[in-house]
C-alpha cells in the first residue's frame, strides 16, 4: 500500500502477539494456522498476495527418527504440492 514497514516491536511469542494485538497496541502479519488462536474480538483478513514459506525438517545424521517425525516426513512427500529435497 506504499506504507514502509517499520515494525516497533518484534514478537515471537504468538501468545504475547496475540495480546499485544487484542490490547489494541498495533496490528501483525501471521500465518493462518494462527486462526486457531483466535478469540472473538480478534479477525484475520487475507492478503491481497500470498506468501509462502518453505519449512525444513532435519534431525541428527546416522540415527533413526521418531516415529512421528518420520510420519510427517511421509504426509508431506505424500501431498500433490510437496516441493522434493533440495528443490
Amino acid at each position: 500500500a506504499g506504507v514502509p514497514f517499520d515494525p516497533a516491536h518484534r514478537i515471537r511469542d504468538m501468545g504475547t502477539l496475540m495480546a499485544m494485538v487484542r490490547s489494541g497496541i498495533g496490528v501483525s502479519i501471521v500465518p493462518a494456522l494462527a486462526g486457531a488462536m483466535l478469540v472473538p474480538r480478534l479477525v484475520m483478513v487475507p492478503l491481497t498476495q500470498e506468501i509462502t514459506r518453505r519449512l525444513v525438517l532435519t534431525g541428527p545424521p546416522g540415527h533413526p527418527w521418531h516415529p512421528a517425525a518420520t510420519a510427517i516426513v511421509a504426509a508431506a512427500a505424500a501431498r500433490p504440492d510437496h516441493a522434493p529435497p533440495g528443490g
